[in-house]
């Protein structure tokens, strides 16, 4: 191999074998452990790009050790029947040691020339094996076979180093977190009209929300929805946008039942009925999936949503005034949302057409979004100018606590 020498070992029945150099000193083969294969993707399209900006499969390896390793002379193969197949070059220790309890990211790409962490061979989607080799070639440090695995998704020992293997959110180069996805609900759906829900009319759309009643965010990102439970792998949510995907703590999430896949991440490849609604909220454990949260319906009257009556709670109702991506305690017909008796604080026009909306009091106000983000505030006003905001639903808090819901159109 080029810059590479073999040493010759007595102990070793006076064998010859490719270890790291040490012209003018002993021959030393310490095998190499607690080195582990522990992430690798098949089938990057979007997770990760290498410094030429392309997307390629890759190997993640972790060093369980307390001491950095050097793998450079260390063999890597996708035939364990061929353990030579790739031999990782000595002549960079600076891009080839590990850090203790570190990581490491190969790319098998077929295009070693590209530098000194780029393989010579590819990973198959549809499944294969792959190697880990001591000096010689012939010993296994680790080794796994694995089978199909779906595109944009990556297979990880949880914990690190550790036997179990599962489909979760790709961390290549860092430690694998499993998401606990406790706590997270089906919260409100809307079987209505899929075609508006990108214009103001969207409260009469077709969605589901999501509820995060976590102290601690959650990436939605590599789970599954589907409106039909026996086959809870309808939809597959990318997780290659964590931004979009995370549901912050205590917060709401939409998602877009519309047919519509090429809108953006959230939009889904089905849509609700009214009739007989079936969703199921699912994540895959090994070869079988587990559902998070499930719901059935058996019917939606053309007027209302139909969601839990508090967050998070098992009680379900109808709401005549849809909440999607705010709290259920706010919708007006669930007997929650502040009095507003005659007298009190009040605004129009409501929904509010020409940007300006009047209030009944002086009061100090914040104007929240759906997502539930503080996107305005204003003191001691009479009224708000809204005519810079796009078309949609907002949330008005006043400092007294009056809450009300403003569609602007």
């Amino acid at each position: 191999y080029l810059n590479a020498s073999t040493s010759r070992f007595m102990a070793w029945d006076d064998q010859w074998l490719s270890v790291p150099s040490t012209p003018g000193s002993a021959n030393l083969y310490d095998p190499v452990t607690g080195i582990f294969i522990n992430e690798f993707s098949s089938s990057n399209q979007h997770l990760l790009s290498d410094s030429y900006g392309e997307y390629d499969d890759w190997i993640e390896l972790y060093n369980d050790n307390d001491v950095p390793v050097d793998i450079g002379g260390l063999f890597i193969t996708d035939t364990l029947a061929n353990g030579t197949q790739y031999r990782i070059p000595t002549t960079a220790s600076d891009s080839t040691t590990i850090p203790s309890k570190g990581y490491i990211v190969l790319w098998a790409d077929k295009q070693s020339g590209q530098g000194i962490l780029h393989l010579s061979f590819g990973l198959k989607r549809g499944g294969e094996q792959v190697g880990l080799l001591q000096y010689n070639g012939v010993d296994f440090i680790d080794s796994l076979t694995y089978s199909e695995i779906l595109v944009n998704t990556s297979l990880s020992r949880y914990p690190d180093g550790e036997n179990t293997w599962l489909s979760m959110n790709s961390t290549p180069g860092n430690s694998n977190i499993k998401n606990e996805y406790v706590r997270l609900y089906i919260n409100e759906f809307r079987a209505g009209d899929p075609s508006v829900n990108s214009t103001a009319e969207y409260l009469d759309g077709n969605w589901i929300e999501l509820f995060n009643n976590n102290e601690y965010a959650i990436d939605i990102g590599g789970l599954y929805v589907t409106d039909s439970l026996p086959h809870p792998d309808k939809y597959r949510i990318p997780d290659t946008d964590p931004g979009s995907t995370t549901i912050p703590p205590g917060g709401f999430l939409l998602l877009w039942t519309d047919h519509q896949e090429g809108q953006g991440l959230l939009h889904l490849d089905f849509t609700l009925v009214p009739e007989g609604t079936r969703i199921g909220l699912a994540r895959k454990v090994l070869d079988r999936y587990v559902y998070i949260d499930t719901l059935v319906s058996t019917y939606q009257h053309a007027s209302v949503s139909t969601g839990r009556v508090n967050d998070g709670v098992n009680s379900w109702t109808n709401f005549t005034d849809p909440t999607p991506g705010w709290s259920n305690r706010y919708s007006v017909n669930t007997g929650t949302t502040p009095s507003m008796a005659e007298g009190e604080f009040k605004v129009y026009p409501n929904p509010v057409s020409n940007g300006i909306l009047q209030f009944s009091h002086t009061r100090s106000v914040q104007l929240y979004n759906r997502q539930g983000i503080l996107v305005k505030v204003k003191m001691d006003a009479n009224h708000l100018d809204l005519s810079s905001f796009p078309a949609g639903l907002y949330f008005l808090k006043s400092d007294q606590g009056e809450v009300i819901r403003i569609v602007i159109i």
